[in-house]
Protein backbone atom coordinates (compact mmCIF):
# COMPACT_ATOMS: atom_id res chain seq x y z
CA UNK A 1 0.00 0.00 0.00
CA UNK A 2 1.38 3.22 -0.76
CA UNK A 3 1.54 6.05 1.77
CA UNK A 4 -0.65 8.30 -0.32
CA UNK A 5 -3.36 5.40 -0.24
CA UNK A 6 -2.82 5.36 3.55
CA UNK A 7 -3.51 8.57 3.55
CA UNK A 8 -6.77 8.45 1.75
CA UNK A 9 -7.52 5.74 4.60
CA UNK A 10 -6.63 7.95 7.81
CA UNK A 11 -8.67 10.75 6.43
CA UNK A 12 -12.11 8.37 5.61
CA UNK A 13 -11.96 6.90 9.35
CA UNK A 14 -11.78 9.89 11.11
CA UNK A 15 -14.38 12.06 9.03
CA UNK A 16 -16.10 8.95 7.41
CA UNK A 17 -15.71 10.30 3.70
CA UNK A 18 -12.50 11.32 1.33
CA UNK A 19 -10.91 14.43 2.28
CA UNK A 20 -10.77 17.52 -0.16
CA UNK A 21 -10.35 21.06 -0.42
CA UNK A 22 -14.06 22.09 -0.97
CA UNK A 23 -15.15 19.78 2.04
CA UNK A 24 -15.83 21.81 5.81
CA UNK A 25 -13.71 20.68 8.60
CA UNK A 26 -15.67 17.99 10.68
CA UNK A 27 -17.92 20.09 13.14
CA UNK A 28 -16.61 19.91 16.94
CA UNK A 29 -19.17 17.87 19.15
CA UNK A 30 -21.24 19.99 21.41
CA UNK A 31 -20.09 19.67 24.91
CA UNK A 32 -22.78 18.73 27.56
CA UNK A 33 -22.64 19.70 31.32
CA UNK A 34 -23.76 16.96 33.41
CA UNK A 35 -22.99 18.33 36.96
CA UNK A 36 -25.99 19.88 38.72
CA UNK A 37 -23.89 23.07 39.71
CA UNK A 38 -23.04 24.30 35.92
CA UNK A 39 -19.12 23.09 35.99
CA UNK A 40 -17.78 20.09 34.35
CA UNK A 41 -13.74 19.01 34.20
CA UNK A 42 -13.67 17.17 31.00
CA UNK A 43 -12.19 13.88 30.30
CA UNK A 44 -9.11 14.82 27.78
CA UNK A 45 -7.89 18.24 27.15
CA UNK A 46 -9.68 20.60 24.91
CA UNK A 47 -13.21 17.92 25.33
CA UNK A 48 -11.15 15.50 22.61
CA UNK A 49 -12.58 11.63 23.10
CA UNK A 50 -8.88 10.27 23.81
CA UNK A 51 -5.72 10.71 24.08
CA UNK A 52 -2.57 9.70 22.53
CA UNK A 53 0.96 9.81 23.11
CA UNK A 54 4.10 7.89 20.60
CA UNK A 55 7.14 6.84 22.52
CA UNK A 56 10.59 5.99 21.11
CA UNK A 57 12.97 4.22 23.10
CA UNK A 58 16.46 3.74 23.35
CA UNK A 59 17.59 7.27 21.83
CA UNK A 60 18.00 5.75 18.24
CA UNK A 61 20.18 7.24 15.66
CA UNK A 62 16.69 7.09 13.59
CA UNK A 63 15.12 9.07 15.90
CA UNK A 64 17.03 12.15 15.17
CA UNK A 65 17.22 11.27 11.00
CA UNK A 66 13.45 9.86 10.55
CA UNK A 67 11.24 10.67 13.42
CA UNK A 68 11.79 14.24 15.05
CA UNK A 69 11.74 15.94 11.54
CA UNK A 70 8.26 14.49 10.57
CA UNK A 71 7.29 15.23 14.10
CA UNK A 72 8.16 19.00 13.55
CA UNK A 73 6.80 19.13 10.24
CA UNK A 74 2.87 17.56 11.74
CA UNK A 75 3.37 19.48 14.95
CA UNK A 76 3.12 16.44 16.76
CA UNK A 77 5.04 15.55 20.33
CA UNK A 78 6.59 12.26 20.75
CA UNK A 79 8.22 11.13 23.73
CA UNK A 80 11.65 9.52 23.59
CA UNK A 81 12.71 7.21 26.23
CA UNK A 82 16.82 7.79 26.40
CA UNK A 83 19.14 5.70 27.94
CA UNK A 84 21.39 8.72 29.24
CA UNK A 85 24.56 6.76 29.64
CA UNK A 86 24.53 5.07 26.11
CA UNK A 87 27.68 6.66 24.15
CA UNK A 88 25.36 7.52 21.05
CA UNK A 89 23.34 9.86 23.29
CA UNK A 90 26.02 11.06 26.05
CA UNK A 91 27.48 14.32 25.03
CA UNK A 92 25.54 13.96 21.16
CA UNK A 93 25.66 17.70 19.87
CA UNK A 94 22.31 16.15 17.90
CA UNK A 95 20.40 15.40 20.37
CA UNK A 96 21.18 17.88 22.57
CA UNK A 97 19.80 20.58 19.75
CA UNK A 98 16.70 18.05 19.60
CA UNK A 99 16.13 18.53 23.30
CA UNK A 100 15.42 22.39 21.99
CA UNK A 101 12.47 21.28 20.47
CA UNK A 102 8.91 21.85 21.31
CA UNK A 103 8.16 18.26 20.35
CA UNK A 104 10.44 16.35 21.57
CA UNK A 105 9.96 15.49 25.45
CA UNK A 106 12.73 13.22 27.44
CA UNK A 107 11.48 10.95 28.68
CA UNK A 108 13.51 8.05 31.57
CA UNK A 109 14.88 4.42 30.03
CA UNK A 110 17.63 4.52 32.63
CA UNK A 111 21.41 5.37 32.51
CA UNK A 112 22.81 2.41 30.83
CA UNK A 113 20.05 0.46 30.18
CA UNK A 114 21.92 -3.08 31.43
CA UNK A 115 20.58 -5.87 34.61
CA UNK A 116 19.54 -4.36 37.49
CA UNK A 117 20.21 -6.63 40.70
CA UNK A 118 20.13 -4.50 43.49
CA UNK A 119 16.99 -1.32 44.15
CA UNK A 120 20.34 0.74 44.79
CA UNK A 121 21.87 0.44 42.07
CA UNK A 122 18.22 0.59 39.88
CA UNK A 123 17.73 3.98 42.04
CA UNK A 124 21.37 5.56 41.10
CA UNK A 125 20.47 4.92 37.16
CA UNK A 126 17.09 6.64 37.50
CA UNK A 127 18.75 9.73 39.27
CA UNK A 128 21.57 9.97 36.88
CA UNK A 129 18.84 10.02 33.85
CA UNK A 130 16.70 12.33 35.62
CA UNK A 131 19.18 14.80 36.33
CA UNK A 132 20.21 14.87 32.05
CA UNK A 133 16.75 15.32 31.31
CA UNK A 134 16.61 18.04 33.74
CA UNK A 135 19.97 19.69 32.31
CA UNK A 136 18.76 19.59 28.71
CA UNK A 137 14.95 20.86 29.17
CA UNK A 138 15.29 22.53 31.94
CA UNK A 139 11.97 24.17 31.88
CA UNK A 140 10.83 26.83 34.19
CA UNK A 141 10.93 24.29 37.30
CA UNK A 142 13.96 23.08 39.62
CA UNK A 143 11.59 19.99 39.23
CA UNK A 144 8.49 18.14 37.61
CA UNK A 145 7.08 14.81 36.48
CA UNK A 146 9.12 12.62 34.56
CA UNK A 147 7.96 9.61 32.62
CA UNK A 148 9.29 6.51 32.86
CA UNK A 149 9.83 2.86 30.39
CA UNK A 150 11.14 -0.37 32.11
CA UNK A 151 14.09 -1.47 30.04
CA UNK A 152 13.19 -4.74 28.05
CA UNK A 153 15.52 -7.57 28.01
CA UNK A 154 17.15 -7.33 30.67
CA UNK A 155 17.46 -9.41 34.34
CA UNK A 156 16.27 -8.07 37.35
CA UNK A 157 17.13 -8.54 41.01
CA UNK A 158 13.96 -6.33 41.93
CA UNK A 159 10.43 -6.45 42.07
CA UNK A 160 7.49 -4.20 39.89
CA UNK A 161 6.63 -2.97 43.43
CA UNK A 162 10.61 -2.02 43.92
CA UNK A 163 10.22 0.14 40.76
CA UNK A 164 6.88 1.76 41.52
CA UNK A 165 8.45 2.77 45.30
CA UNK A 166 11.47 4.50 43.01
CA UNK A 167 9.43 6.33 41.11
CA UNK A 168 6.93 7.39 43.45
CA UNK A 169 10.11 8.90 45.78
CA UNK A 170 11.49 10.27 42.66
CA UNK A 171 7.92 12.69 41.37
CA UNK A 172 8.20 9.67 38.09
CA UNK A 173 4.94 8.16 36.26
CA UNK A 174 5.16 5.01 34.56
CA UNK A 175 3.53 4.72 31.21
CA UNK A 176 1.24 1.80 29.48
CA UNK A 177 2.77 -1.54 28.77
CA UNK A 178 4.97 -1.74 26.12
CA UNK A 179 2.90 -1.98 22.41
CA UNK A 180 4.81 -1.57 19.39
CA UNK A 181 3.88 -1.40 15.71
CA UNK A 182 4.96 -4.56 13.07
CA UNK A 183 4.92 -7.11 16.47
CA UNK A 184 1.51 -6.20 17.94
CA UNK A 185 0.05 -3.67 15.35
CA UNK A 186 1.55 -5.63 11.74
CA UNK A 187 -0.18 -3.99 9.61
CA UNK A 188 -1.66 -0.20 8.33
CA UNK A 189 -5.03 -1.20 8.59
CA UNK A 190 -4.35 -3.24 11.88
CA UNK A 191 -2.64 0.75 13.14
CA UNK A 192 -5.75 2.65 11.91
CA UNK A 193 -8.26 0.34 13.69
CA UNK A 194 -5.56 0.58 16.92
CA UNK A 195 -6.43 4.34 17.03
CA UNK A 196 -9.83 4.19 16.04
CA UNK A 197 -10.55 2.27 19.02
CA UNK A 198 -8.77 4.32 21.16
CA UNK A 199 -11.30 6.86 20.31
CA UNK A 200 -14.16 4.72 20.55
CA UNK A 201 -12.89 3.59 24.29
CA UNK A 202 -12.09 7.38 25.08
CA UNK A 203 -8.76 6.35 27.32
CA UNK A 204 -5.17 6.46 27.15
CA UNK A 205 -3.78 5.04 23.23
CA UNK A 206 -0.06 4.63 22.35
CA UNK A 207 2.08 3.10 20.22
CA UNK A 208 5.78 2.74 21.16
CA UNK A 209 9.04 1.99 19.23
CA UNK A 210 12.45 1.64 18.42
CA UNK A 211 14.06 1.77 15.50
CA UNK A 212 12.11 3.57 12.32
CA UNK A 213 13.59 2.86 9.23
CA UNK A 214 16.76 1.36 10.54
CA UNK A 215 18.29 0.37 14.17
CA UNK A 216 16.24 -1.99 15.96
CA UNK A 217 13.16 -3.70 15.99
CA UNK A 218 12.36 -1.81 13.34
CA UNK A 219 9.17 -0.03 11.74
CA UNK A 220 9.60 0.91 8.46
CA UNK A 221 9.25 4.32 7.46
CA UNK A 222 6.15 4.21 5.73
CA UNK A 223 4.61 2.38 8.16
CA UNK A 224 5.57 5.39 10.71
CA UNK A 225 4.05 8.04 8.12
CA UNK A 226 1.16 5.92 7.85
CA UNK A 227 0.88 6.37 11.65
CA UNK A 228 1.50 10.01 11.96
CA UNK A 229 -1.04 11.06 9.03
CA UNK A 230 -3.91 9.21 10.96
CA UNK A 231 -3.04 10.94 14.12
CA UNK A 232 -2.99 14.41 11.94
CA UNK A 233 -6.46 13.67 10.36
CA UNK A 234 -8.01 13.04 13.91
CA UNK A 235 -6.73 15.78 15.93
CA UNK A 236 -10.54 17.54 16.39
CA UNK A 237 -10.98 14.23 18.59
CA UNK A 238 -8.40 13.11 19.65
CA UNK A 239 -5.49 14.99 22.40
CA UNK A 240 -1.54 13.76 21.30
CA UNK A 241 0.51 14.95 23.45
CA UNK A 242 3.74 13.22 25.77
CA UNK A 243 3.14 11.00 28.31
CA UNK A 244 3.83 12.51 31.04
CA UNK A 245 1.26 15.05 30.33
CA UNK A 246 -1.46 12.41 29.72
CA UNK A 247 -0.51 10.64 32.44
CA UNK A 248 -1.04 13.87 34.63
CA UNK A 249 -3.97 14.98 33.52
CA UNK A 250 -5.52 11.33 34.23
CA UNK A 251 -4.30 12.05 37.92
CA UNK A 252 -5.60 15.55 38.12
CA UNK A 253 -8.55 15.01 36.72
CA UNK A 254 -9.73 12.03 39.11
CA UNK A 255 -8.20 14.12 42.24
CA UNK A 256 -10.05 17.26 41.33
CA UNK A 257 -12.91 18.99 42.97
CA UNK A 258 -14.80 22.11 41.60
CA UNK A 259 -16.42 24.17 43.99
CA UNK A 260 -19.04 26.69 42.52
CA UNK A 261 -19.22 30.15 45.06
CA UNK A 262 -20.92 32.39 42.33
CA UNK A 263 -23.48 31.51 38.87
CA UNK A 264 -25.38 34.79 38.07
CA UNK A 265 -26.34 36.28 34.74
CA UNK A 266 -23.27 38.42 34.77
CA UNK A 267 -20.66 36.47 36.33
CA UNK A 268 -19.05 32.61 37.32
CA UNK A 269 -16.73 32.10 40.76
CA UNK A 270 -15.35 28.80 41.57
CA UNK A 271 -12.14 27.17 42.48
CA UNK A 272 -10.97 24.07 41.09
CA UNK A 273 -9.23 21.85 43.98
CA UNK A 274 -6.96 18.80 43.99
CA UNK A 275 -5.59 16.49 46.37
CA UNK A 276 -2.37 15.86 44.45
CA UNK A 277 0.67 18.13 44.84
CA UNK A 278 -0.37 20.82 42.56
CA UNK A 279 3.47 22.19 42.35
CA UNK A 280 4.07 18.72 40.27
CA UNK A 281 0.57 18.15 38.91
CA UNK A 282 0.46 21.20 37.00
CA UNK A 283 -1.36 19.93 33.80
CA UNK A 284 -3.89 22.46 32.62
CA UNK A 285 -7.52 21.10 33.08
CA UNK A 286 -10.03 21.48 30.56
CA UNK A 287 -13.05 22.43 32.36
CA UNK A 288 -17.11 23.42 30.57
CA UNK A 289 -19.20 25.87 32.44
CA UNK A 290 -22.70 26.72 31.89
CA UNK A 291 -22.86 30.37 30.88
CA UNK A 292 -26.03 32.58 29.99
CA UNK A 293 -27.51 31.70 26.72
CA UNK A 294 -26.85 35.41 25.32
CA UNK A 295 -23.40 35.35 25.69
CA UNK A 296 -21.25 34.90 22.66
CA UNK A 297 -17.82 34.83 24.17
CA UNK A 298 -16.46 34.57 28.26
CA UNK A 299 -13.39 36.55 29.47
CA UNK A 300 -12.00 34.03 31.94
CA UNK A 301 -9.26 34.48 34.46
CA UNK A 302 -7.51 32.65 37.11
CA UNK A 303 -4.94 34.69 38.41
CA UNK A 304 -2.53 36.83 36.40
CA UNK A 305 -4.12 34.50 33.41
CA UNK A 306 -6.83 36.25 31.26
CA UNK A 307 -8.00 34.06 28.50
CA UNK A 308 -11.39 35.06 26.09
CA UNK A 309 -12.95 32.40 24.79
CA UNK A 310 -16.10 31.35 22.49
CA UNK A 311 -19.40 30.08 23.72
CA UNK A 312 -21.11 27.40 21.88
CA UNK A 313 -24.89 26.30 22.90
CA UNK A 314 -24.55 28.35 26.12
CA UNK A 315 -21.25 26.51 26.93
CA UNK A 316 -17.66 28.03 27.35
CA UNK A 317 -14.46 25.47 27.57
CA UNK A 318 -11.69 26.77 28.99
CA UNK A 319 -8.34 25.42 30.83
CA UNK A 320 -7.41 26.07 34.23
CA UNK A 321 -4.77 25.35 36.39
CA UNK A 322 -5.70 22.86 39.86
CA UNK A 323 -4.95 24.02 42.90
CA UNK A 324 -4.43 27.47 41.63
CA UNK A 325 -6.22 30.76 42.38
CA UNK A 326 -10.10 31.61 42.04
CA UNK A 327 -11.56 31.13 38.51
CA UNK A 328 -14.02 33.78 37.39
CA UNK A 329 -15.84 33.68 34.18
CA UNK A 330 -17.87 37.07 32.97
CA UNK A 331 -19.19 37.67 29.39
CA UNK A 332 -16.78 38.82 26.84
CA UNK A 333 -17.78 42.20 24.57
Amino acid sequence: MTRTLLLFVAAICCTGLPATAADPKPAAEKIAVDSPDGTDVLKWKGGKKAAFYLAFDDGCPTHLTNVIPELQKRKIVGTFYIIAGRPTFNGNKKWEEAAKSPYVVFANHTFRHKDFPTLEGFEDEVVQTNKVILRLQPGTKASRVIAFGKPGGVKYGITDADIAGVLAKHDMVNRLPFWTPVIHVKTPDDMTKWVDQGIAKGEIGHLDFHGVGGDWLVTPVDFFLAILDKLDACRDVLWVSDTASIMKYAAERKAATVKVAENTPAKVRLTLTTTLDAKLYDEPLSLATKVPAAWKQAVVTQGESKVTVPVTGGVAVYDAVPGGPEIVLIEGR
